[in-house]
């Protein structure tokens, strides 16, 4: 099947690329990238685990800001120099010219969030108010991660709660326990792999600070961030998260 990549194909392409890899290391690869744990991997499982994660993207938009404001604080003019047609607009391809001479190399689907995050008032045009406002930094890196973290954490509850026992979830209680068998590992501890392999089952790539960050939220007194207990992951799947600060306390 064309549209599926399997262990041997996969293998094959990354050999085919320069990456020398032994059989041991490739297969934690492949379990990496398998997040359905299938016997193939179609295109969109393989795009959610190369492209960048949105923190990573964040990342590259800063590098781009900091790169086209460096010569100068005359942002009209820096908007002009870039904008090729002229037109008040940046486009496509002002976009990739920008970031080509920053040295930033990005696939379409890359490029198309980068420039939604100049695009601040979100009508699908970048013009001068846009640019000027994200340069400037109106927009907060921060308040996205935070955004994005709350999210990831509704979606790991959503899946938990998904997968109860409805003959053991009553009086307003949501059963935890059927979704704990499916991710617990040793020691009967929830651990950031299973977390992070559940988010990417729901096409969520989180960095890993961003995993820490959500542990923390899921688990607030744990002794060990990274290591959830049974108790608190009950805790977690029946309240609704706090809200988390990115730099790590709740609210």
């Amino acid at each position: 099947n064309k549209k599926m990549l399997s262990h041997a194909k996969l293998k094959t392409g990354l050999i085919a690329f320069g990456c020398q890899i032994d059989n041991r290391l490739y297969s934690q690869v492949w379990q990496r990238v398998n997040v359905m744990g299938q016997k193939k991997i179609d295109y969109e499982t393989f795009q959610s685990f190369v492209l960048m994660t949105d923190t990573e993207l964040d990342d590259a938009t800063e590098t781009l800001q900091r790169s086209i404001t460096r010569a100068s604080s005359n942002y009209r003019s820096i908007f002009k120099s870039h904008n090729a047609a002229g037109d008040g607009v940046l486009s496509r391809s002002d976009f990739l010219r920008m970031l080509a001479a920053s040295q930033i190399m990005v696939a379409p689907e890359e490029l198309a969030k980068i420039t939604q995050r100049f695009d601040v008032n979100k009508d699908n045009v970048v013009d001068y108010a846009d640019f000027l406002k994200f340069v400037t930094g109106v927009c907060d890196v921060s308040s996205r991660q935070a955004a994005r973290l709350a999210d990831a954490a509704a979606v790991f509850q959503g899946w938990a709660i998904e997968r109860q026992n409805k003959k053991l979830a009553k009086d307003g209680n949501i059963d935890s326990s059927a979704s704990w068998r499916l991710i617990k590992s040793s020691g009967d501890l929830l651990r950031i792999p299973s977390i992070d392999r559940i988010l990417r089952q729901k096409k969520w790539r989180l960095s890993p600070a961003e995993l820490r960050q959500l542990c923390v939220l899921v688990a607030a007194s744990t002794t060990k961030i990274g290591e959830i207990s049974r108790n608190a992951y009950h805790a977690f799947v029946n309240h609704n998260p706090k809200k988390m600060y990115f730099d790590g306390t709740s609210a």
